[in-house]
């Protein structure tokens, strides 16, 4: 990042003044962010500033290394209903409902949200509002005011999103399978949790769960767009430095239990159309690195990414599977490898004869057409989240969540590295044909 010699003056002694720890990533690598600059308060918070044109716009990201699986059992739901809480129900001072008004008039917008293992809000306006919008992200972060009596207005919005997804068979047939392969685990649950806990919810748990979690040494603040550090650094430190660090209270392990033989399940499901069916097999998989990553990637790029892969071709004319896809899905303590299919009702008795003859191809060599074109797919999904300030974000957030801010250089370079011998290695060695759940949801005809 280009800056005159008045301004690394500056920055060299706001680097003393200001932060206790600085790593500039310095070598760069065209198209993506090594060119970010990554800096620690004294508090802990870790501040990562992106300078990319955009027009006069910046987007203001926090990311908490927080989400559903690290709540109790009783309160399950309780990071994503703190999410509307912190959005729409006031902070100590932002009046209920305001906070969505301020940001419409700065011409902005704004967003939240939660999943197993992080929480990010973000918002978006112009350079010129970056003081209102690093105020309005530290309001929702760090000074929620969680009254009883808003909680209990907000609890019906929580309740009713619970009910759009027990109405929606995908998303009923995805918690199900996720129940299934991480059985015991935090991630088995539902990341919105179920009426019960959610009614468990009240000002103390939500005071309870924010004081462990919001903390600045457990949160990562991006700064991408028309932004300056030298510039910017000052109005962090002022707006987020005062903020008290804390003990982050350890996560659970997710010792998963990997089933011995095949679990099968069907279950009816009136939520579907009639005579239709949607069925996922899943293996488990553990958390692996880089480069084994960018192969299970690779792997269910080339069989199922687009309509020249292996499997979308082998049942472009099946009377039994009407569709097909498979997905390699990385938390952040476990993965899993998934099949996802649908077909007719009455064929459900060959989906998993059916897929396990997809799987068995997964331990062939792909042919070199195919390989190429699966990782000039993927190349360039990457190039093109990087294309927004959102997507840059999203990468560089997801990145430092996992420890490595450099994950996506790496990841770029396996995959233009990785041969199809070794994708096919690699799958033998994660995914055991013997070992998987297979969960079918249907709907008989009438």
């Amino acid at each position: 990042m280009r800056k005159s010699c008045r301004f690394r003056v500056l920055f060299f002694v706001l680097m003393i003044l200001v932060l206790t720890a600085v790593q500039v990533l310095a070598e760069k690598a065209p198209g993506h962010y090594l060119d970010a600059e990554r800096y620690t308060l004294a508090n802990g918070l870790t501040v990562i500033v992106k300078n990319k044109p955009s027009g006069g716009q910046v987007l203001v990201n926090m990311w908490i290394r927080t989400g559903s699986y690290y709540e109790e059992d009783q309160y399950s739901g309780i990071a994503h209903f703190l999410e509307h809480m912190v959005i729409n129900r006031g902070t100590e001072n932002i009046a209920p409902g305001d906070l969505p008004r301020a940001v419409d008039r700065i011409g902005g917008e704004q967003n939240g949200s939660t999943r197993y293992d992080t929480t990010n809000y973000y918002i978006q306006g112009g350079s010129g509002d970056l003081g209102e919008m690093l105020e309005l992200i530290a309001e929702m972060c760090f000074r929620p005011t969680f009254a009883q009596d808003q909680i209990d207005e907000e609890r019906p919005v929580i309740e009713e999103e619970i009910l759009r997804g027990q109405d929606n068979a995908g998303q009923q047939l995805f918690d199900a399978t996720m129940a299934e392969i991480f059985k015991g685990t935090n991630y088995s649950r539902s990341i919105g949790g179920t009426n019960e806990t959610v009614g468990n919810c009240d000002s103390q748990a939500f005071r309870d769960f924010h004081g462990r979690y919001y903390l600045p040494n457990n949160m990562i603040l991006i700064l991408t767009g028309d932004v300056h550090s030298a510039e910017v650094m000052p109005l962090v430190k002022e707006v987020f430095g005062d903020f008290a660090a804390g003990e982050v209270p350890a996560a659970p392990e997710a010792n998963v239990v990997i089933p011995p033989k095949p679990v099968v399940l069907k279950v009816e499901c009136a939520d579907l159309e009639p005579g239709t069916a949607l069925a996922k097999m899943v293996f488990y998989i553990p958390r692996t690195k880089v480069r084994e990553s960018a192969a299970l990637d690779l792997l269910a790029e080339a069989y199922c990414g687009g309509s020249y892969s292996i499997l979308k071709e082998a049942y472009a004319s099946s009377k039994d599977i009407s569709s097909i896809d498979c997905i390699y899905y990385e938390f952040r303590r476990a993965a899993m490898f998934m099949f996802d299919v649908s077909g007719p009702a009455s064929k459900i008795s060959s989906f998993e004869r059916n897929l396990k003859t997809s799987v068995s191809r997964l331990f062939n060599q792909v042919e070199k057409s195919r390989f190429e074109s699966a990782k000039q797919r993927l190349e360039t999904w990457v190039a093109f989240a990087a294309e927004t300030l959102a997507g840059m974000a999203n990468m560089i957030g997801a990145a430092e969540i996992n420890g490595d801010i450099e994950h996506y250089q790496k990841y770029l370079q396996a995959i233009d590295d990785l041969s199809a011998s070794e994708v096919k290695d690699i799958a033998k060695k994660y995914i055991d044909p013997k070992s998987y759940i297979l969960v079918i949801y249907y709907n008989p005809a009438s």
